[in-house]
């Protein structure tokens, strides 16, 4: 944040640092209109900078504008095909969106272009649990968690499979294994804890690390209102207090906070 600031001060027109403090704004501070003025201005100079693209894309995300996001991120990934998080990010809001079947056959176009990562893993693992049929989605995430040991969410949507399967003390000993502080794979994703307990039915549990992933910035975070996984959390009392004490923005001409429409 100091070095953003002084950035700015050396050259006020700088667009990279322009855009770094959009990204402050929106994740540091949650200064939504503070992060969408950064993000559109600096979304004026020609060609459109791929990285304020994305922030813009995430801000979308958090108004519950699904289809503007994923847009805006397919846009970013063609505009810079080396812009791996974009693509990523492209996904994870077609799944928000309740595309999942789009956003699997995405995930294998890009596997077969040699690409992978957590974001990526990831959200194959979220849609997969809400497309296809237990069996086949803990295969699927066993195979990808190989691969990936210490990918957090992707073990945490594991963790979420075996409980919602019966399997509790597999989840059990996932989330042990991401929560005791003695051990190397501690979460550092409070998001991919709160998964786990959720397939639990820990729902107290689950808000409280859903809160600490707000307070800590998590991008995961700011889709909760439209996650499907948080479903079960919809009408939970802990749930909806914990909505009261955040904030999500305003859609641009939209009359309802979307941190409070589900």
């Amino acid at each position: 944040q100091a070095a953003s600031q002084r950035a700015l001060e050396i050259d006020p027109e700088l667009l990279e640092a322009k855009c770094t403090a959009a990204w402050l704004k929106l994740l540091l501070k949650r200064d939504w209109r503070g992060a969408r003025r950064g993000f559109d201005e600096a979304l004026k100079h020609q060609p459109p900078c791929t990285r304020c693209m994305v922030g813009r894309a995430m801000l979308h995300i958090a108004e519950g504008c699904l289809k503007e996001a994923s847009g805006l991120l397919l846009e970013a990934a063609q505009q810079n095909a080396l812009s791996s998080p974009a693509m990523a990010l492209y996904f994870w809001s077609e799944y928000l969106a309740g595309e999942y079947a789009n956003a699997l056959h995405q995930i294998e176009q890009y596997r077969a272009s040699g690409r992978s990562g957590p974001v990526v893993d990831a959200v194959e693992a979220l849609a997969s649990i809400q497309l296809e049929e237990p069996d086949a989605y803990i295969r699927r995430m066993e195979t990808l968690a190989v691969d990936s040991p210490h990918q957090d969410v992707l073990r945490g949507a594991l963790g979420y499979a075996y409980a919602v399967t019966g399997q509790s003390q597999r989840a059990s000993e996932l989330l042990n294994a991401m929560t005791n502080p003695g051990t190397r794979s501690k979460s550092r994703q409070p998001y991919a804890i709160a998964l786990i307990l959720i397939g639990l039915n820990e729902r107290q549990k689950a808000v409280h690390w859903l809160e600490q992933s707000y307070l800590e910035g998590s991008l995961w975070s700011l889709g909760f209102p439209s996650d499907p996984i948080l479903a079960p959390l919809r009408n939970d009392p802990h749930y909806r207090l914990f909505l009261s004490k955040i904030s999500y923005p305003v859609a641009e001409n939209a009359g309802l906070s979307l941190g409070f429409a589900g």
